[in-house]
């Protein structure tokens, strides 16, 4: 549970790093996603947060699956 604003402050600015990063690598859904649960986080709007919450998870998930599939492909 987030219990204070420290929380809030913390997962934000990962989110952010998520974002950027997954842009970075062409990740463009899951750097959209980040911003989504980003900007609903600073504006404490929480409706459809666990929604978006876990497309954000499941995007995550198949976005690492395929960078680790690329670089399994390079290493051989």
């Amino acid at each position: 549970l987030l219990t204070n604003k420290d929380d809030f402050s913390s997962i934000i600015r990962i989110l952010h790093t998520i974002k950027g990063n997954a842009a970075s690598l062409g990740f463009y859904r899951l750097s959209k996603l980040s911003a989504v649960l980003e900007a609903k986080l600073k504006n404490e709007q929480f409706q459809n947060f666990s929604d978006n919450f876990e497309a954000f998870k499941s995007n995550a998930y198949a976005s690492f699956e395929a960078f680790r599939t690329q670089l399994n492909r390079n290493d051989d």
